[in-house]
Formats: structure tokens, sequence, C-alpha cells
């Protein structure tokens, strides 16, 4: 026999319980609501942030001592359920405690019933981003983080502000069967250390290589741009028969590190602004360009709103036509 689904008050109210208490990092009170049983998953806004089980229990219960306490404002919480299964969805604004700083952040929750009681199995948290541009304050904001960033720490910690940049060889496979595969071979791997190369002239590091492409960060929004122009420049030397040309995506905000890599939307929008790029381009994202606004040094063009693979909503990009010598002091 079908069961039909209906709204859940006692999962309503035990979802605002249990993020009310995943705010306030009270391990005990969030732990207290979790199935005792696996799989038990969490699944976070970042690309690899997942845990499961015992991992994930202990998390919870012994919360980071870096982590701060948040306050919830605005929320709307609205829960299901049928049979032994519910589910719900929490919405809100989160104020930092100690920047003050107001997030929307979005929680779903399934529940099973244990035990005649009902608990968490699956904890999905994501960060709503529209990339509807940057407004004065934001800008602001943005470059103080760049300059902090800078004075003190020359590579991002665990979260911090990047420019993340994308390169990729355009008709790759083509050029392999061209060429052949040992001077195809010879050629990236020249090309890669080149890039290597003008990555850390400009005060960059290369993260790491794809193949035939490469992903690299910057402190700032400049050393990125100069880098990926000195890096179009050089492509044109590698004699390797036919011409070959790059793409190329730089986005700007805050990025996730986890080992040598880094991790979030604004690595994955880098990866599509240069995938959106026509050979010999580069396409830059809007919060890039406006870091860079005030310095003569730099020339965009062709303001375009377009679908980003995989990326919800129209995102505006520019294309960086010119750059040249830093301004002087």
């Amino acid at each position: 026999m079908q069961m039909d689904s209906s709204y859940s008050p006692e999962l309503t109210a035990l979802t605002d319980r249990w993020v009310e208490a995943t705010l306030k990092n009270s391990g005990k009170n969030v732990t207290g609501l979790l199935t005792q049983l696996d799989p038990l998953i969490f699944c976070g806004p970042s690309v690899q942030e997942i845990w499961e089980g015992e991992d994930l229990r202990r998390s919870y219960e012994n919360p980071s001592k870096n982590m701060s306490s948040s306050r919830i404002l605005e929320t709307r919480t609205k829960a299901f359920c049928n049979g032994d299964t519910g589910w719900s969805l929490w919405e809100g604004d989160i104020q930092k405690s100690k920047s003050g700083d107001v997030q929307r952040a979005r929680i779903t929750l399934v529940f099973v019933i244990e035990g005649g009681i009902w608990r968490i199995q699956h904890i999905h948290s994501s960060i709503p981003d529209n990339d509807e541009g940057i407004d004065e304050d934001g800008l602001r904001e943005l470059t103080a983080l760049f300059q902090a960033r800078s004075k003190h720490n020359p590579v991002v910690g665990e979260t911090g502000i990047a420019a993340i940049m994308f390169t990729d060889v355009v008709d790759s496979s083509a050029l392999t069967v061209e060429v052949g595969d040992v001077k195809w071979t010879a050629a990236i791997s020249r090309h890669l250390l080149e890039t290597d190369g003008i990555v850390r002239r400009n005060g960059g590091q290369l993260v790491k290589s794809l193949g035939d492409g490469s992903m690299a960060s910057f402190q700032t929004a400049e050393s990125a741009l100069r880098a990926a122009q000195a890096i179009q420049a050089r492509v044109s030397s590698l004699n390797v028969g036919p011409s070959m040309s790059l793409r190329i995506g730089i986005r700007t905000g805050v990025v996730v590190e986890t080992g040598n890599d880094f991790f979030g939307t604004v690595v994955n929008k880098a990866a599509r602004i240069a995938a959106s790029a026509a050979p010999n381009e580069i396409r830059v994202s809007d919060a890039t360009r406006l870091l860079v606004n005030g310095m003569t040094s730099f020339r965009f063009s062709d303001p375009t709103e377009r679908e980003l693979k995989g990326i919800r909503g129209l995102h505006q990009t520019f294309r960086l036509d010119r750059v040249d010598p830093p301004d002087p002091e």
C-alpha cells in the first residue's frame, strides 16, 4: 500500500534544533540526533568535503577550536515524512560571531526511524552563489583580504582568498595525431615547465598539471593576469609543427586548501571559464576584473553573460586584451 508524504511539524522542530546546536558547536546535542548505524554521510559545499560514519561523529563531538560559533538570523524550515523516512530543508542567514559577516546557508537532512526515534542519516550543506557580481563594499573587502594575505602569508591556508587560473591546450588530441606522440610529449613537457617558471616569477604556485593543461593559484588578481598574458605569449614559441593555442580562465574568491590542492566553487568556475574561452583567449570573472579596475595596465573587452557547464545561472566574464608594464609607484 502506497503512503502519501505529509508535512511533519516534529521533523521541522528537530531540524531547527539540530542546526542551532551545530552552529553553536554543541557536540553532544548534535551527535545525539545522528543515527548510530551506518551509513551516516555528510556532504559539504567543497568538492571533497564528504565525511562518513565515525569520522563524522567525532568531528561533531570535538569541533575545532578555530571554529567560532554563529548566530542565526532569518530562517525557513520545512520537513516531510513518508512512513519511516523523513526529509527536511533548512534555509537561513548566519552571522559569524567574530567577523559579523552574514552568509546564506542551506542544509538538507534525511531522517530514519531508529528504535522508535527519528535520527539523521544524511546531511547536505551548501552555500548559494549566484555570481551576480560585486558591489563597491564587496570589492573593498576582497581587496583588503588580498592585501592582508600578501603581507602575512605567501600561501593560501585552509581557507582564504586566491586567484585561480586554468590553462588548456586547444585540440590537443588532434595535435598529438598530427605531430606524433614523442614530439608532442616533449612539447607539452616543455610548455608545462615554462608555465611553472612564469607562474613562480609572478608570485604564484603551479598546483598541478592536467595532462595538457595546468592549474595555478596566486595571491593577487594582478599576478594571475600578468602570468596568463606571459604564458599566452610564450606558447607561440613552441616548435611543434602546427600552431599550438591555449584557453585560459581566471576566477578570484574564497578557496579551500587540502594538502597541496585547492577546492571550492571558485576553482570549479575558473575551470569552466577556461573551457568557455576561445583559442588564444584569456577570460576572467567580473571579480577578477574589478580587483585591477583602478590600474591602467590592463585592458578588457567583450563583457559576456554565459552559462558555465554544471553551474546554474548566467555568469559574466570578460576578455583580457592587453597587459602593460606595472603602473609606476
